[in-house]
């Protein structure tokens, strides 16, 4: 994303902080944009990021590129969810508890499942989180194949 902002940042001789800047203000009801700056310079650059606009043939291409991005994004959530689905949880039990609670995460922000479905299973693994023990492992492979069953 920071390359299409310089690009774009280019054209009007603006940085990219700024082209992110004016494209935030430059969203229906936005009225104000926070930046966080940690020098004086950055935060003169922030503000000549408000005394500009950005054309309408620039505010598409941005948008165009943000729904590419998000469409990216979406596919590689999707391949990480599957690849933690269908291949053997890891050994270790706090990578492999990381890995479902991904799973149920992105599983809700995707709209793959609806939380009501999901949360029972969010509870059980976190019981089995709090007691951790020799048989941890399979009671997590129980999980990953209710939550394999849910979403695939």
């Amino acid at each position: 994303m920071a390359e299409k902002f310089k690009q774009i940042g280019e054209k009007y001789g603006k940085t990219s902080t700024q082209v992110a800047i004016a494209w935030v203000l430059s969203q229906p009801k936005v009225i104000c944009a926070l930046t966080g700056s940690s020098s004086i310079a950055h935060l003169e650059e922030n503000v000549k990021g408000s005394d500009w606009t950005i054309s309408s043939d620039d505010l598409e291409d941005i948008e165009l590129f943000l729904k590419e991005e998000d469409k990216w994004l979406r596919q590689k959530q999707i391949s990480s969810i599957n690849n933690i689905l269908l291949n053997p949880l890891p050994k270790e039990t706090s990578k492999a508890i990381a890995d479902l609670v991904y799973v149920i995460e992105t599983a809700i922000l995707l709209g793959l499942t609806s939380e009501d479905k999901i949360l029972p299973i969010f509870y059980e693994l976190y019981e089995i989180r709090k007691s951790l023990n020799e048989n941890s492992i399979k009671k997590l492979e129980v999980i990953q194949n209710q939550l394999k069953s849910l979403i695939l």
